[in-house]
């Protein structure tokens, strides 16, 4: 990650990112810093630590309700891929309690913690969520398999065929 661009950089080495980000921070770099960091903590596959980063970023006063929304969703995701599921779902209970547009962006939040609630064994939860997923983003082959995987172990073979159909539909060559 870089501060002057603001966009990771693969020429970047995890370790050497997480050091600029923690200067970065002790400048002032606020909820960038910490996001900073947290893409190098993830680069360096060093998950629960990079999911406290973005939560930290998150945090920070000031920042508008979409930034903040999208630093919690990047925690939930860095918990899911360190496997802490109930800590992904609190972030991402966090990431949509905020007032968001309805948008491809918040739709993914939602397919992000339907994942989260399968995890936990939340069924009722998740399918709430990629209900949600489906609509906002509509365009997303993997919301429509993901929903129709969950409708499968639900015994809803219905909406399993009609899911996976519009999965096949918008990844036509996948």
């Amino acid at each position: 990650y870089s501060r002057n661009e603001y966009r990771w950089s693969p020429r970047i080495k995890a370790e050497d990112g997480i050091a600029e980000a923690q200067a970065w921070a002790g400048q002032g770099g606020g909820a960038y810093a910490a996001q900073c960091r947290g893409y190098a903590l993830g680069r360096a596959e060093r998950w629960a630590e990079a999911a406290g980063a973005f939560e930290g970023g998150a945090g920070a006063n000031g920042l508008d309700l979409v930034t903040r929304a999208r630093l919690f969703a990047q925690a939930g995701n860095a918990a899911l891929i360190g496997g802490d599921a109930a800590r992904a779902g609190r972030n991402l209970d966090a990431a949509l309690a905020q007032t968001l547009p309805r948008t491809l962006s918040t739709g993914e939040i939602h397919l992000d913690r339907a994942r989260a609630r399968v995890a936990t064994g939340d069924t009722k939860g998740a399918r709430a969520d990629l209900d949600q997923a489906v609509v906002l983003a509509q365009a997303d082959p993997l919301a429509w398999l993901l929903s129709a995987t969950l409708a499968r172990r639900m015994n809803d073979l219905p909406l399993a065929r009609l899911h996976i159909e519009e999965a096949a539909k918008r990844a036509i060559n996948d």
